[in-house]
């Protein structure tokens, strides 16, 4: 029962420290004047296909924005991860304060993941806060949000952690545990199309870099070709169900 308590009490401190870190890396976008902040077109286009959202279960194209025009853009580009977005606007009716929390809400949720991944791996508490801290103030990151305004690329960057744990299991360690590949690789896919190609060749090239130096090779290429399958099947099954319950 202790040993239960002192987990729970290192995963709630755990939690408040990523949490401030996570909020000293959204100051600046905090205290940003968005009626006189330059930002690219990238952003124009997110915050006119989030709330395009608001009848993607009935239709792809919404023709209250885009200047009424019938966009596709919920069509070709993934729009799942940042539904939570149209959510929280919807809530509040306000989008540059729901920009803002989701944004919070993303940072943190990226720092957790990244944290538990190397966490896992190392088996290292301070690695794993050190490593989680420098992800999110990563330069890729950091000039994906505040100055292209590239929120695909940024949501993505959420679940890359998974991936690499997954890799890690299958090339090191368990490679029973390929799902957590396949799950992560699924997540950036429904966060952005580009980053899940970029993904799927670090992937490979990873693998056939490393085929020399692991153990069991059969059994652990059998595993990765298995959580690449899962990924390709996983994804539109999912899509599939959902448009069928909806």
């Amino acid at each position: 029962m202790k040993t239960r308590s002192s987990h729970l009490l290192k995963g709630l401190i755990i939690t408040l420290i990523l949490a401030l870190i996570s909020l000293f890396n959204v100051l600046p976008i905090l205290k940003l004047n968005f009626s006189t902040a330059f930002f690219g077109d990238d952003f124009f286009f997110h915050v006119e296909r989030v709330i395009g959202l608001s009848n993607v279960f009935q239709s792809p194209v919404n023709f209250n924005v885009f200047g009424h025009a019938a966009s596709l853009a919920n069509v070709f580009y993934p729009w799942e991860t940042v539904y939570p977005l149209y959510l929280i606007y919807s809530a509040t009716s306000d989008f540059v304060f729901s920009y803002k929390l989701f944004y919070f809400l993303l940072t943190l949720l990226t720092a957790l993941l990244a944290y538990w991944c190397v966490f896992k791996i190392s088996k290292n508490t301070f690695s794993a806060l050190c490593f989680a801290t420098l992800y999110i103030f990563s330069f890729y990151r950091i000039s994906n949000f505040f100055v292209r305004a590239a929120l695909g690329e940024v949501v993505s960057m959420t679940f890359l952690p998974l991936v690499l744990l997954g890799l890690y299991y299958i090339l090191f360690e368990d490679f029973k545990k390929w799902r957590i590949l396949t799950i992560g690789m699924t997540l950036v896919g429904y966060s952005h199309a580009l980053s899940l190609f970029l993904t799927s060749a670090f992937v490979i090239i990873s693998a056939v870099i490393m085929v020399g130096f692991i153990d069991a090779k059969a059994k652990r290429l059998t595993n990765l070709v298995k959580a690449g399958i899962g990924q390709s099947c996983f994804a539109p099954l999912i899509y599939f169900w959902w448009q069928i319950l909806l």
